[in-house]
């Protein structure tokens, strides 16, 4: 008998166990095979898991030569060895060290010799004091425990600079060990507190910890005070509570040093406290009271001895204005609105207030924008021009994204980096006071394992717009490598990667990546599809895709994918699709809708080759329905509630991709070929949606491929090391599913 490349006669397909269970939700009866696999304590679920394990190593067993092939591409192009740009804090200069061989970066810092400047000094890294080695740390709990997780969440350092505070998790379920270390003895304080959430943070006396607490759904609802020097948290106090489900909070402190912010909020609700940080005890002081669908930010700052409060809000304009007030909380008026004929229509993304300047973020056309203003032309008019605005601008880039990095409120410098899909970051310095601009690190891309030189020039981007369902135009980005360096034009009939998101407003902003190479120079092309759902084009193109609209995200997905196929840029026949947590929700949904236009024999149907599916929200309805799960509450005001709303569960079942599989057992349509990664102990997306959802894939004529990390999170594994092979392992795929496995 011949058999395929993959066998393993160890190795069988097998069949998954069914065990009926049904529930009735308005009238509604809501059936479901695999809800058994849900128990995680049984040995059954996790021998199941294993046995998925195994037999997506057999299938996948001929490309492990071609993983490493595509593993070494990633590690050839990395300078393993490298160090950031350091930040002044204090009397220190800190920065963070990565070397050839070591998985986990080092920080490190030196002193600050001349305090009158803010130029980066020159300095001998042999003589940086080490202040936290990950690496060892990482050894240290791999000999204890045997797990190779190990997550860094919180880390921040004393006033005074002589305390490191740090955070770990070691399962990847999202909940960390709190410790203290004194930075020159290395002796660890006794200070220990278990299960916090992802903030904490040291307060100015260094007397204080300001940490959260998540609660048995993984909601962040506590702010504690932890006194330097106790044990643990018995005499912790609990300085702030919130008991509206539907709210998490966090805490924070001003870039001036002198306001503790706690911060609660929805995803659509916020409401801010603070409390003087030179008083940490204090109680903390209510700002704006929560009110209906209001969001709001506020920056305290001290300018020239008068504080001012800016507060960026959306209760007069969705994509948000900038108010000022004074000290007492008397407006002074309008800083700055999302409709200004000179800047709009744009989303007001953020604002930073510094010594001697401001800087106001904001999005406009998918992509960022930075301005800034000098505080001394703000003190002279608060509501000041526009003219008095400066815009910061990278070099020549049709796509970009443009971030600030500033720390240190003294320094009259901002810091500000710029990349695109081509384009590795920069970080650039930009004096306000004098006008100089400094490049201070550019990401150098190194050698192919070939010896081949990474030129910018050989790749190219360009933005696309598909017209979607209802005549709203989508953006995309469209990545590939140029035939040759003076040919601009697009690319004919070649096999595409295109991915997408499309949840929570989170935008899809133009990111350079290495890994990315691998597909570009074997001829992919990558496309990014800005689907509603994100907050591309503004605030409403976020609106337009949650709840009941849905289904915008996957439509817009589709007309992406058919305008590429229209323009001849894509080979209908080599599409892969990839999306991750809410992005694998799309990717599903989009699958069941392709899999039905072909069982339909639509004449514009396209044939997918493949999907990704990363930890993907796939049984949504299952989740949306169990108040007991972790996120489920907050998670109401972005789906919708089905358990209260009949509109709702009706509306999430009719898309929702375990629930709407189409059984392709007695058709002739070739399904495409799925990968769907997740982890044991991802508390945002649990295993057992994507763990059901190929059970059902398989019964209904697919072939899915699982693959279950047993002690990763939702993030997947930890170390660069492992992540680039598990980076080498996705690629690897989806480069043979798209026939390109070779230069």
């Amino acid at each position: 008998m011949s058999y395929p490349l993959w066998y393993n006669e160890n190795v069988k397909l097998h069949q998954v166990e069914k065990k009926y269970t049904e529930h009735t939700y308005h009238g509604d009866v809501l059936a479901d095979d695999y809800e058994w696999l849900r128990n995680r304590d049984s040995s059954r679920v996790i021998e199941h898991l294993e046995r998925e394990n195994a037999y997506t190593t057999s299938k996948l067993q001929h490309l492990e030569n071609f993983r490493s092939q595509v593993f070494d591409e990633i590690k050839a192009r990395t300078k393993e060895t490298d160090m950031s740009v350091p930040v002044r804090f204090g009397a220190w200069w800190y920065f963070a060290k990565t070397i050839e061989g070591q998985a986990y970066p080092i920080s490190c810092r030196i002193p600050v010799e001349n305090t009158q400047s803010w130029e980066v000094p020159v300095y001998n890294d042999e003589d940086a004091e080490v202040i936290f080695d990950m690496n060892q740390e990482a050894k240290k709990h791999m000999e204890l425990t045997g797990s190779a997780f190990f997550s860094l969440g919180a880390t921040d350092i004393s006033e005074s600079g002589t305390l490191l505070l740090y955070s770990v998790d070691t399962a990847g379920n999202e909940r960390y060990n709190l410790k203290l270390r004194n930075i020159k003895t290395g002796v660890e304080l006794p200070d220990e507190i278990h299960g916090i959430g992802h903030q904490a943070l040291f307060d100015i006396t260094d007397s204080y910890i300001f940490y959260t607490r998540t609660d048995s759904a993984w909601r962040t609802y506590q702010v504690v005070r932890h006194k330097i020097g106790e044990k643990d948290d018995s005499n912790d106090v609990i300085i702030f509570q919130e008991d509206d489900e539907l709210f998490n909070v966090g805490v924070d402190i001003s870039l001036d040093r002198k306001t503790i912010y706690i911060e609660c909020g929805s995803k659509c609700e916020s409401e801010i406290y603070t409390i003087s940080a030179s008083n940490p005890t204090d109680n903390p002081k209510l700002f704006w009271k929560r009110e209906e669908n209001v969001e709001y930010d506020l920056e305290v700052a001290t300018l020239k001895g008068s504080e001012y409060k800016f507060v960026l809000h959306n209760k007069n304009s969705i994509d948000f204005d900038v108010d000022v007030f004074t000290h007492d909380d008397k407006l002074v008026g309008r800083f700055l609105s999302s409709t200004s004929p000179n800047y709009g229509p744009c989303k007001i993304q953020g604002i930073s207030v510094f010594k001697d300047y401001i800087i106001i973020q904001m999005k406009r056309n998918t992509l960022n924008r930075i301005y800034f203003l000098l505080v001394e032309d703000f003190l002279k008019n608060p509501l000041v021009p526009e003219a008095f605005w400066t815009e910061i601008l990278p070099d020549n880039l049709e796509l970009f994204n443009l971030g600030v990095h500033s720390a240190e409120y003294e320094s009259p410098i901002i810091r500000y980096s710029y990349s695109s899909y081509t384009t590795p970051p920069r970080l650039m310095a930009l004096n306000v006071l004098t006008g100089e601009k400094t490049l201070l690190k550019s990401l150098e891309v190194m050698p192919n394992v070939d010896g081949k030189e990474f030129r910018a020039e050989d790749y190219t981007e360009k933005r696309l717009w598909a017209t979607s369902y209802d005549g709203k135009k989508v953006p995309i980005s469209l990545i590939w490598r140029k035939k040759g360096e003076d040919d601009e034009s697009l690319p004919v009939n070649q096999p595409v990667l295109q991915i997408g998101y499309g949840a929570y407003g989170i935008s899809q902003t133009p990111q350079f990546g290495i890994a990315r190479l691998s597909l570009l120079d074997r001829g992919v092309v990558c496309a990014i599809a800005h689907v509603r759902g994100g907050e591309d084009l503004g605030r409403a193109w976020y609106l337009d895709g949650k709840k009941l609209h849905k289904k915008n995200t996957f439509l817009d997905f589709i007309s992406c994918s058919k305008h590429l196929v229209n323009e001849q840029i894509l080979d209908p026949e080599r599409l892969v699709i990839s999306g991750g947590s809410a992005g694998g929700l799309l990717v599903g949904a989009v699958l069941n809708m392709f899999i039905q236009e072909q069982v339909q024999n639509k004449s514009d149907a396209i044939h997918l080759a493949g999907v990704v599916a990363d930890v993907p929200f796939v049984d949504i309805l299952t989740t949306m329905l169990d108040l007991s799960l972790p996120l489920t509450i907050p998670e109401q005001e972005e789906w919708g509630d089905p358990l209260t709303d009949p509109d709702i569960y009706n509306y999430i079942k009719s898309y929702a991709p375990y629930n709407n599989v189409v059984d392709l057992r007695s058709t002739d349509v070739k399904p495409p070929q799925i990968l769907v990664q997740t982890s044991l102990n991802d508390t945002r997306v649990l295993y057992v949606e994507p763990a059901k959802w190929a059970a059902k894939l398989r019964e209904f004529g697919y072939d899915p491929l699982l693959k279950c990390e047993m002690e990763s999170g939702h993030a997947g594994v930890t170390g660069r090391y492992n992540i680039w092979k598990e980076t080498a392992f996705e690629l690897a795929w989806v480069l043979e599913v798209l026939g390109v496995q070779n230069f």
